[in-house]
């Protein structure tokens, strides 16, 4: 396969292989500084709390909505990637880029918000892109012990829908053993290629159903439905199953 903007990785997990795709990021290139600029201009008009009600400065919102919007954008190409690999057809939209490109970031355009819409022979498949950090694990402890997110309720939002599709985005910090992610700027660990972005899997509105399960995962009232990684789909059989 010819992805030309990730590499295949494949990790040994509880004794099996497990892949991933690795996104090629450069800090310096358009690509990357349009993710920027939609960051920068969205923290205007995203919540001050946190799911777990406390209070976000610009900057941590900053930081917060890169990384989401990083993976979001990432995601977006490598499904168009691995489309045209296999010779699909398919056209990919991610929210923020209709946006930056018709009315801009406001309050009421992003109440209408989704990731990622996958349209094939007329159908609308939706894709929510739910990324982390494994800031004090390896990347490996960290696909055998982490989720795939999917839906969320909370009293700020109640009654989110969910989606078809769960992508799961995974950043490796390389210096996890100092335990100090959270010390540093992203975007300067990203240029000193201390942080990897992942792809490790994913999961469908069935099997988040089926073998998924509730948790709060630390954020107070907050309620999502997850699975965990290694019970969901690998990063191909994800890619297939959105693509079919």
């Amino acid at each position: 396969m010819s992805l030309k903007n990730f590499k295949t990785n494949t990790f040994k997990i509880n004794g099996n292989d497990w892949v991933t795709y690795e996104a090629i990021i450069d800090t310096s290139s358009a690509f990357f500084k349009k993710v920027k600029e939609q960051a920068k201009a969205k923290i205007h008009f995203s919540p001050n709390a946190s799911q777990s009600s406390e209070y976000r400065s610009l900057e941590i919102k900053y930081q917060n909505q890169i990384r989401g919007g990083l993976a979001e954008a990432y995601a977006k190409l490598l499904i168009e990637e691995y489309a045209a690999d296999k010779n699909i057809k398919v056209e990919v939209i991610r929210y923020d880029d209709v946006l930056s490109a018709t009315t801009g970031f406001t309050f009421e355009t992003i109440k209408g918000e989704y990731d990622i819409k996958v349209i094939m022979h007329s159908i609308t498949k939706l894709v929510e892109s739910r990324s982390s950090v494994s800031h004090n694990l390896s990347l490996t402890d960290a696909i055998a012990r982490y989720d795939t997110i999917g839906r969320y309720t909370s009293f700020t939002k109640p009654n989110e829908a969910f989606n078809d599709f769960y992508i799961r985005p995974l950043y490796e910090y390389t210096d996890f053993h100092l335990k100090d992610f959270y010390n540093h700027d992203f975007e300067a660990l990203l240029t000193n290629n201390k942080i990897k972005l992942h792809f490790t899997g994913g999961a469908d509105f069935n099997l988040m159903q089926s073998k998924g399960y509730n948790q709060s995962m630390g954020q107070g009232n907050t309620n999502y439905r997850v699975i965990k990684i290694l019970n969901g789909y690998t990063i191909d059989e994800f890619l297939k199953n959105l693509l079919s």
